[in-house]
Formats: C-alpha cells, sequence, structure tokens
C-alpha cells in the first residue's frame, strides 16, 4: 500500500520523550523514552507501582507531564 502523494508514513505511532511524573516527593517516570511502532504488539511490565498505569494514563492523554518533555499520539 503506498502511502498518499506529499505525506510521509511512518512506522512510531506513539513517541515519549524524556518524560517526568511525580506525585509529590514520589516519582513515578523520570527521563523517560519510548517509541511505540506501528503493527508491533508492545507490552508494558513490571511490580506494582513502577509506573505502568501512569504511562497508559499519559498515553491516553488523562495524565500531563511535571516537568519539560513531549509525548506525541
Amino acid at each position: 500500500m503506498a502511502a498518499k502523494q506529499g505525506k510521509q508514513k511512518t512506522d512510531i505511532v506513539v513517541k515519549i520523550e524524556n518524560a517526568y511524573k511525580a506525585y509529590g516527593q514520589n516519582r513515578v517516570l523520570g527521563n523517560l523514552n519510548l517509541e511505540i511502532r506501528r503493527e508491533k504488539f508492545t507490552c508494558i511490565v513490571g511490580p506494582s507501582g513502577c509506573g505502568k498505569s501512569v504511562l497508559v494514563y499519559l498515553i491516553a492523554g488523562y495524565e500531563g507531564l511535571d516537568q519539560i518533555g513531549r509525548a506525541h499520539v
């Protein structure tokens, strides 16, 4: 399938750069960089309280970043 003329197709559908999120003194995400590519299976795993749900909320737009960083969805 060819990309439409004038538009560049990218394989990256989610890109997070230098994400930082804290609740009070508790840092949940620190300097997180992540790329999720089209048609790839991505799994987020880790122990309880490590920030998995916060990351999903960030991607969904329910949470914002605390310091300079970017999330492109």
